[in-house]
């Protein structure tokens, strides 16, 4: 069952400075949805991956969520740019943005690249083991998980350093780093799947069964991937199950979504945006599904030319990332 040792998150939580995080924020970035201290305002403003900024005091900050009728999804997606890496993954599983010009990236082989978006390898580190998933910190430092040495670790100036081992038995496979500064890990045993919940290397919180002593996460041999929303529901592709499962912040499930009912599901990677979508890749349909953080189908992308279409992520100017699984390109689309 779902017990937790995290307090409900308050004012006192959360305004600690983004970028430092050591002074307490007076400031907040209403375009970047950033908390931050007076020392770092002008150092957040130098950072070239915005043209501009929103400074504002903490008391008049703008969540964007506030913000999403006034910016509805688009009638029909738009690529922008097709990135053909001059060396692609022949399965390209995984992608995290970094701004809106990079991204990291892994497939079949023991290492992970940092591309730019005209595909030039900007950075390349060798790997123990293949990673399972990837993740970024609040500074912007790589984490992913390492499914045969059970550990999760981050590459800090090209170097790796083991961040947690989790318990005996179990491998680590998906992983999301939150605002929070915590980390949520998939764990899986044999074919048996939950989620926890790690503070430093202490798990404060484990994802398992609900209030009835029922499994969650379906027995499989498949990962759970996981991510958080901006309202820090805990949002989950179960692909055993073929479902996407949505939690509240306490571990107790708030709803499921099974597809269009005209088809079968196939979910695989899933992200979020600062407006509080839900967007899923379904591989064996070519498709993207953007849900409304309550669970409501918005919208299927499926006039890209999404060839296989698996790893997800979103930049800072809201544009998707959809990495193909076989070609190993990848797409950028304006979805909103």
């Amino acid at each position: 069952m779902a017990t937790s040792a995290i307090p409900s998150l308050s004012a006192q939580d959360i305004i600690i400075c983004d970028l430092c995080n050591d002074q307490p924020s007076q400031r907040f970035c209403n375009h970047c949805q950033v908390s931050l201290c007076l020392a770092c305002v002008d150092k957040h403003q130098d950072d070239n991956d915005h043209q501009s900024h929103d400074i504002a005091t903490y008391e008049n900050r703008i969540f964007k969520q506030q913000l999403q009728q006034t910016q509805p999804l688009l009638d029909s997606a738009r690529v922008l740019r097709t990135i053909r890496p001059s060396k692609p993954y022949k399965h390209l599983r995984r992608i995290v943005c970094l701004g809106a010009a990079e991204a990291w990236v892994i497939g079949e082989k023991a290492n992970v690249k940092r591309i730019d978006i005209h595909g030039s390898v900007k950075e390349k580190v060798r790997c123990q083991n293949i990673p399972s998933d990837i993740s970024l910190t609040e500074k912007r430092e790589l984490i992913y998980s390492d499914q045969r040495n059970r550990t999760v670790n981050i590459i800090r100036q090209g170097k790796i350093e083991v961040l947690i081992t989790v318990p005996n038995g179990w491998q680590p496979l998906g992983i999301c780093y939150t605002r929070s500064r915590g980390m949520l890990v998939s764990l899986q045993m044999s074919d048996r799947n939950k989620i926890v919940y790690y503070r430093g290397e202490e798990i404060t919180m484990e994802i398992d069964k609900d209030e009835q002593g029922n499994h969650i996460f379906r027995n499989g041999n498949d990962m759970l991937h996981v991510t958080k929303n901006i309202n820090r529901d805990i949002c989950v592709t179960d692909e055993n199950a073929k479902t996407v499962i949505v939690m509240n912040n306490e571990g107790r499930v708030r709803f499921r979504y099974n597809g269009t009912r005209a088809r079968s599901f196939e979910p695989r990677c899933i992200a979020t945006d600062l407006l509080g979508h839900i967007l899923v890749t379904e591989l064996a349909f070519e498709c993207i599904h953007i849900l409304s953080k309550d669970g409501i189908l918005l919208r299927c992308v499926e006039n890209c030319n999404l060839d296989t279409p698996c790893a997800l992520s979103v930049d800072n100017k809201g544009s998707m990332w959809v990495g193909l699984y076989y070609k190993g390109n990848i797409k950028v689309i304006q979805y909103q």
